[in-house]
C-alpha cells in the first residue's frame, strides 16, 4: 500500500507472451451504486456485465472491471484540485512568455 492508501496488486500469469499486461481496476464503493456503475460502463464503453469471482464486475477490451461493497463509507471525486485550474488558467500565457525567453511567474512561485 502507498502512502496515498493506494493499493497495487501485481499478479502472474505464465501464459502471458508480452513484457507487460494490465488486469484489472478494483472499485470499492457502496453496494447500493454498483449496478448504476456496471450500466454506466456498459453504456459508455461497451463493458459486457458479469462476475469475478464472488464480485459483481464488467470486462472491457483489454481489462475487468471489479466491483466490490465497501465496508468503510466512501466520498466522491471532487474534480480537479485548485492548482490544476490555476494552471489551466494561466498555462498558454507561460507557455508563450517561455517561448520568447522570459519567465513566466515570480521566482516565489510554485509551480
Amino acid at each position: 500500500m502507498t502512502g496515498e492508501g493506494l493499493k497495487v496488486e501485481i499478479l502472474e500469469n505464465k501464459s502471458q507472451t508480452i513484457p507487460i499486461q494490465h488486469h484489472h481496476v478494483h472499485f470499492y464503493v457502496a453496494e447500493s451504486v454498483i449496478p448504476e456503475m456496471q450500466a454506466w460502463y456498459a453504456k459508455h464503453f461497451g463493458a459486457k456485465p458479469g462476475k469475478r469471482g464472488r464480485n459483481q464486475a464488467a470486462d472491457v477490451p483489454g481489462a475487468n472491471l471489479t466491483f466490490t461493497k465497501s465496508d468503510k463509507p466512501t466520498i466522491p471525486t471532487r474534480g480537479p484540485p485548485p492548482r490544476s485550474r490555476r494552471l489551466r488558467r494561466e498555462g498558454p500565457r507561460r507557455l508563450r512568455q517561455e517561448a520568447r525567453g522570459r519567465r513566466a511567474f515570480r521566482s516565489n512561485d510554485r509551480s
